[in-house]
């Protein structure tokens, strides 16, 4: 699965300090890291609600994303305002969109990002009313192959 890359350079945006601004993690002291992950995610991920949506789906359009949950994985399993030390974490959220055949769609994800290589490294869909690109590109594949087969 291919993972919006987006997600990723807008968590280090929200993490890192800039001038007048001062970085997620700074933050620990009033809110737990999933509260100020949660808030950053879902702000990124419904600015960017499209290109997501396009990650899962063929056509359609993405008209909202809810974070459910977020899940840190600390080093020695021990919450730590020190970046180093989160292992990674779980996103829990759902996609809900329009499309030609569904009016109320929606995709139920969760996904894995691991901060050692900064890189979401797994993606699963839990559930959808919708045909996936997985599904789309075998769709395709069959009607090749039976194109091929009937000549």
């Amino acid at each position: 699965m291919k993972f919006p890359v987006f997600l990723v350079a807008l968590f280090l945006v929200f993490a890192l300090p800039s001038p007048g601004r001062s970085g997620v993690f700074d933050w620990f002291s009033s809110k737990s890291p999933e509260d100020v992950i949660t808030a950053a995610l879902q702000r990124a991920m419904n600015e960017n609600k499209q290109n997501l949506f396009k990650a899962f789906h063929p056509v359609g359009t993405a008209t909202r994303v809810e974070v459910h949950e977020v899940k840190i994985y600390w080093r020695n399993n021990r919450p730590s305002k020190n970046l180093n030390e989160m292992l990674g974490y779980d996103i829990r959220f759902t996609l809900y969109w329009r499309g030609p055949l569904t009016s109320d769609g929606f995709t139920k994800v969760v996904m894995r990002f691991d901060n050692e290589s900064k890189r979401w490294v797994q993606s699963q869909i839990l559930a959808t009313n919708g045909v996936t690109n997985e599904q789309a590109g075998e769709a395709a594949a069959d009607f090749l192959k039976g194109l091929l087969e009937g000549q």
